[in-house]
């Protein structure tokens, strides 16, 4: 359970941070 709960965190943090509109051309490559 902890490793979905981990894994969900980390794609809001990326969501998160794309949204802010920080990283831009990393959220591109994505």
């Amino acid at each position: 359970m902890k490793i979905i709960i981990d894994f969900l965190f980390q794609g809001f943090i990326i969501i998160f941070v794309c949204l802010f509109g920080f990283w831009m051309e990393i959220c591109r490559s994505l």
